[in-house]
């Protein structure tokens, strides 16, 4: 094996990482947004264009990962979620800190 192949078989793992880390921070964004005090139009919208934001991360990343082999498109799903709950949990964690 050479180097691009030993890259192409971590790829999964690491589009599923960081479109966990996409889509954790979507909710973060979104909640900042809303505790700033947006407007009840901008939330409206600022609230679909996230919606829309994550359907688009979760229909990327879960088309690559139906399209790649069984033990790596496991590998990237279980590193979408690892990441996306430890960026909720990081910020929840700062967010007591801070208290």
């Amino acid at each position: 094996m050479n180097s691009t192949s030993h890259f192409i078989s971590f790829l999964p793992i690491v589009m599923g990482g960081g479109a966990g880390i996409l889509y954790g921070y979507s909710f973060i964004l979104q909640h900042k947004g809303i505790a700033f005090g947006i407007s009840a139009q901008n939330n409206w919208k600022h609230s679909v264009a996230f919606f829309f934001m994550r359907v688009g991360i979760l229909f990327f990343i879960g088309r690559y990962l139906l399209q790649t082999p069984l033990i790596p498109s496991i590998l990237g799903s279980i590193g979408f979620f690892s990441m996306f709950w430890l960026i909720i949990l990081q910020v929840k964690a700062k967010s007591h800190e801070q208290v």
